[in-house]
């Protein structure tokens, strides 16, 4: 797909749930999270988008989602349950984090690839093993890294950034969204 929007094609095919695409950092590969293997759950998979050739990546009983490639593309991060493991092209596997129960999910690299943030069950974010917010509703995306170390999250409705520190106090970014008017073709404006 081109950046407008333009130039669309389907990579996937088959009657199967492909969902949670991430992008490879060269941008030759998806990774995604899909029933296809017929087995009745979840594996992560890629599709190299060139030759159209798929790969399974994980193929454990359990429930695997959320991909996300490392900063050097060559370990693909993920959920189960309530670990965040890594796979890499031949197939290792290394657990990365854990929580001590319930379900973790949201995986994001740190930018130097020497660890994860994620969501644990309380929906708090997590560095590596340190909880870094709490006492607000942290919606389940992966956190995003800026150039200077802080990173982006939405929380009680609002997108927020906060240095990588517990200590960090959060700022919210101020942010609206509303129609155009129909008649000028109905397109979405951010302020």
């Amino acid at each position: 797909m081109a950046p407008d929007g333009s130039d669309l094609r389907q990579v996937t095919s088959g009657l199967y749930d492909h969902r949670e695409p991430a992008w490879s950092p060269d941008g030759r590969m998806i990774a995604f999270s899909s029933d296809r293997s017929g087995n009745g759950s979840y594996d992560i998979w890629t599709i190299d988008l060139a030759t159209g050739a798929y790969e399974r990546r994980t193929s454990m009983t359990t429930e695997e989602h959320s991909p996300a490639w490392s900063p050097d593309g060559t370990r693909i991060a993920y959920c189960d349950g309530r670990f965040v493991f890594a796979v890499d092209a031949a197939g290792q596997r290394e657990m990365l984090a854990s929580a001590p129960s319930g379900t973790v999910q949201a995986p994001a690299w740190f930018p130097n690839g020497q660890g994860v943030a994620y969501q644990n069950n309380n929906r708090q974010i997590v560095l590596g093993t340190q909880v870094v917010t709490s006492g607000e509703d942290v919606f389940p995306f992966p956190v995003r890294w800026l150039p200077d170390g802080r990173f982006l999250y939405t929380g009680d409705g609002k997108v927020r950034f906060r240095n990588s520190d517990a200590a960090a106090i959060r700022t919210d970014i101020a942010f609206s969204a509303a129609p155009e008017d129909q008649s000028s073709g109905g397109a979405i404006k951010g302020s």
